[in-house]
């Protein structure tokens, strides 16, 4: 029987291998279906895809956050961002999007943690912040102690207008139409980015950058 990481590691490589083959197989689709129909099969399709990027940035992330609780991390010893998740669940009203995270951060020097504290967060809470754009996805990895990646940076705007714009537009009823080209850089594209978060959450947990000092 393999480790906590190992099966950690197999499960997020096999949500990522079904939510890749899901989309690859609806691209080829969308390019079987052509005029009017083809037009409706690529806007639903855009929302599918949306679906698996917001579905696996969370569950990696969620999974990653999971391990330190499970394997009892010692507060004292993790980053200060990871700190800070922790005191969030003792502030007032913790709200880690809006003003809690930052609170939390300032009380954070103030704190005399134990040697026997562990590591602990309302992960189901610290997920709720609506569609992942690239303004989400830069707040939940720096809350969890992960850096914000160039191959983020430099796609920034596309999660935000495009990956999550186009179907924020479409869900709520906007006739915009997706051509072939369109679906197939939203495939390309959303699987690029799913393979960057799931190397960068394996590699951070395998080689333990969730310590102060690695």
């Amino acid at each position: 029987m393999g480790t906590r990481l190992d099966l950690l590691t197999e499960g997020l490589d096999n949500s990522l291998a079904h939510r890749k083959k899901e989309i690859t197989d609806l691209q080829l689709l969308c390019d079987l279906v052509k005029g009017k129909e083809g037009g409706m099969l690529r806007r639903s399709g855009h929302v599918l895809i949306y679906a698996h990027w917001e579905g696996f940035v969370k569950e990696a992330i969620s999974e990653y956050l999971n391990y330190l609780k499970s394997t009892k991390q010692r507060t004292l010893l993790l980053k200060d961002e990871l700190k800070a998740l922790t005191l969030i669940s003792v502030l007032d009203k913790p709200q880690p999007q809006d003003k809690g995270f930052s609170r939390a951060l300032t009380v954070l020097f103030e704190s005399n943690w134990r040697d026997e504290d562990c590591f602990d967060v309302d992960i189901d809470k610290l997920l709720k912040v609506g569609n992942i754009g690239g303004k989400e996805l830069r707040f939940l990895l720096n809350i969890s102690g992960l850096e914000y990646l160039d191959v983020y940076l430099n796609r920034e705007n596309w999660i935000s207008e495009v990956l999550c714009g186009r179907r924020h537009r479409i869900a709520h009823g906007g006739l915009q139409p997706i051509g072939e080209n369109d679906i197939e850089e939203a495939v390309n594209g959303t699987i690029k980015l799913c393979e960057a978060i799931y190397t960068q959450i394996v590699e951070a947990l395998r080689n333990k950058y969730y310590l102060a000092v690695n």
